[in-house]
């Protein structure tokens, strides 16, 4: 079976109208019929404004051990369900839905008895108008049975996830009423001759769901959250500088927590005999680029940098002086010289302090007065020094002594400082010292109270960050019982911990959103759901615009503002220039990023290595297409190289492209080979372009699921 996701004139009219009244209402005919595994559920989706509400029914069998019975022992059985959900909607090319969603009905027991249903939980999902397709996942994770032996009001953990076709909304109700369960392939599915109309086993509701109608559900399991919904990513190189930007030992880009501009250190400029070190910002979307500060260097190193959070002041350190330069390009001037050890600053939100971390004694230039190890504040006119934390009360803290104590260096290109957006609390790491002490990650307040340490690593820790409300800290550790550099959030509090991957990158930042419920972790490029629901790939394997020295599924120096949606890079342009990319996720405005519509793709490859399926996409745009592929990822963090990996897309009449230079590109050899692992698979469409002054734009359309099995 093929499945496709059409793109109607009805969909795209209502894409590009704003919703403002009953003409941009739109109905959704929620249908899933999996008849290989028994289920099917259909119903309704109404997005009315910012309303959105619903209701589906449907018959859904468990899986083995869902249930237990009283004393011991598990059952099997099936779930007649209905589901009831109401909520809001936030417009967007790929719009949004959350809200609270009632389950009710009954579970009938194999061989026999039945047992009532209930739950009260939440639901989620995307919506894309102009892709023509909608998702919706709902979830209670404490629902419960009571009847049939079963033990009193027992609890399990329930999902579903519908894909949904939309429908324009008439007076009256909806164009098709969601009456009953779709016997064939629902709308916007191609089928070809002889194949089966029903969707590969398992191809549903296992952890990531669909964007479609014929996938689907099953009950329990770990749910993927809202990341395994489809998404759509734009990436805009925003610069074409001529001159050298510097990403080296923990120097590089940094966006501001508004998403409103970039800071940058570069190095002095060739023709400038006394090499000065040089800071300057841009604007995201590639305007308002200047210098703002350039200083003779007082030593080696080039200048460390960070930006407010509202963009307007920029911070920089060679590690012996601070400056502060207001990005309008105003004002640049030092506040505070040592000679030497300074590390990490991190500005305030509005630019009127400058934290650093102070990694050795060290004399105040000009002054008999030193500055101890610790981390310290100074005001932007340079008065008003103060420690806020010293050695001997992080020891105190943490339980040993002060000579046990590491420096406040990351040592790896990671940040050992960062700041929550309404300037309160501070999160710093202190380094592992010699083979036998660890490293440990510490929270305090601005203000120098509340200092406690939140972590410990073995093996030290990386890098560090704080979501923007302060609440949840974000690092990256080496752990002595695994390998591999880990991911982990903590609450600021101390608990609440959780791993997210072994696979870390030590270098770059760690970047939390305003209410820490995202993160990303240095240089992996991977946007994590803090709570383990989800995670997405930020970058795309095998093109120009997110791969790049660090590796196919890493992104050099990645930095996210506090929404979560917006993130830049460094990448190399044909010069071997440095340049920077910023990726949208889910933006309201598509700009000049190509447009995909109309994608085809199999329900399910076999991972024979042999088995060869046709995909195929329509591209829109008026630019020099350099390339168009189609990749495969978990439903999860990782792309799978096993599966169609970055296959190439073509519309020149050969490669299996039956029809050259009608904007439909076709891949005619995606298969999986004979190590894929069964299961579903997350498909991402790729499609980048240049302009004459060759800078590039892509778009990424992530749809689920492809199903890999059986041989």
């Amino acid at each position: 079976m093929m499945r496709r996701l059409r793109t109607s004139a009805s969909a795209l009219m209502l894409a590009a109208t704003a919703m403002s009244g009953r003409a941009q209402d739109v109905s959704f005919d929620a249908t899933v019929k999996m008849a290989k595994g028994g289920a099917s559920v259909s119903g309704t989706l109404k997005v009315a404004g910012q309303t959105a509400s619903g209701s589906v029914e449907g018959v859904v069998p468990s899986r083995p051990g869902t249930p237990a019975r009283q004393g011991g022992g598990a059952v099997t059985g099936v779930f007649r369900i209905k589901i009831e959900y109401s909520g809001t909607y936030t417009d967007a090319p790929i719009g949004k839905l959350e809200g609270a969603a009632t389950l009710s009905g009954t579970f009938e027991v194999q061989g026999g008895g039945s047992a009532v249903v209930t739950g009260e939980g939440r639901f989620t999902g995307s919506v894309s108008r102009e892709l023509g397709m909608a998702e919706v996942r709902a979830e209670w994770p404490q629902a419960s049975f009571q009847g049939a032996g079963l033990a009193p009001a027992q609890p399990f953990a329930f999902s579903v996830v519908f894909g949904c076709v939309p429908q324009p909304f008439r007076e009256g109700g909806p164009t098709k009423p969601g009456t009953g369960v779709q016997e064939g392939p629902g709308p916007g599915v191609t089928t070809k001759p002889g194949a089966d109309p029903t969707t590969s086993p398992g191809g549903a509701g296992t952890p990531g769901g669909t964007t479609k109608p014929g996938t689907g559900t099953t009950p329990a399991g770990p749910s993927s959250g809202s990341a395994a919904a489809a998404h759509l990513l734009t990436y805009t190189e925003i610069s074409r500088f001529d001159d050298l930007v510097v990403v080296d030992n923990g120097i590089y880009p940094v966006i501001s927590k508004d998403g409103s501009r970039v800071g940058i250190s570069f190095a002095p400029d060739k023709a400038d005999t006394e090499k000065k070190q040089r800071a300057g910002v841009i604007g995201t979307d590639g305007s308002g680029f200047r210098f703002v500060d350039a200083t003779a260097p007082l030593t080696y190193s080039a200048l460390f940098v960070d930006i407010s959070a509202d963009g307007k002041w920029l911070a920089s350190t060679d590690s012996r002086q601070i400056r502060l330069a207001g990005t309008d390009g105003g004002g640049a001037r030092r506040i505070f010289q040592v000679d030497g050890g300074i590390d990490s600053i991190r500005v305030s939100p509005d630019g009127g302090l400058v934290y650093f971390g102070q990694a050795a004694k060290s004399r105040i230039t000009d002054t008999p007065q030193s500055v101890e190890w610790g981390i310290w504040c100074v005001r932007a006119d340079g008065r008003g020094l103060r420690q806020v934390v010293n050695q001997a009360d992080a020891a105190r803290v943490i339980g040993v002594t002060p000579d046990k104590l590491g420096t406040l260096y990351s040592g790896s290109r990671g940040r050992a400082l960062d700041i929550s957006n309404d300037g309160k609390r501070l999160v710093f790491l202190i380094a592992k010292r010699g083979m036998s002490n660890p490293g440990y990650a510490m929270v305090v307040n601005s203000d120098g109270s509340g200092l406690r340490r939140v972590f410990t690593a073995s093996n030290g820790v990386a890098s560090v960050g704080i979501s923007g409300d302060g609440g949840t800290v974000g690092l990256v550790a080496l752990l002595s019982e695994a390998p591999g550099y880990y991911g982990i959030t903590v609450r600021a509090d101390g608990s609440g911990e959780r791993r997210f991957t072994s696979k870390g990158w030590a270098g770059g930042m760690v970047c939390l959103t305003q209410d820490g419920s995202r993160v990303v972790f240095g240089n992996e490029a991977v946007l994590y759901w803090t709570d383990g629901s989800g995670a997405l790939p930020i970058s795309t394997p095998a093109d120009s615009l997110t791969g790049g020295r660090l590796g196919p599924e890493a992104l050099m120096h990645l930095t996210m503002d506090s929404s979560g949606r917006a993130f830049t890079w460094v990448v190399w342009d044909s010069r071997s220039r440095y340049q920077i990319v910023r990726v949208d996720l889910d933006p309201a405005d598509l700009g000049e990023a190509p447009r995909i519509s109309d994608m085809v793709f199999p329900a399910s490859v076999p991972p024979d290595g042999r088995t060869n399926a046709t995909v195929s996409a329509r591209l829109t745009t008026s630019k020099p297409i350099v390339r168009c592929l189609v990749t495969t990822c978990y439903l999860g963090a990782r792309f799978d190289y096993t599966v169609g990996h970055a296959t190439g897309l073509f519309d020149n009449g050969k490669e299996g492209d039956p029809s050259p230079g009608d904007n439909v590109f076709v891949a005619s050899q995606f298969r999986a080979s004979t190590s894929s692992q069964p299961g579903p698979r997350a498909l991402r469409f790729w499609a980048e372009t240049t302009d004459a002054e060759d800078r590039r734009r892509a778009i990424a359309v992530q749809v689920g699921s492809i199903f890999v099995g059986p041989k």
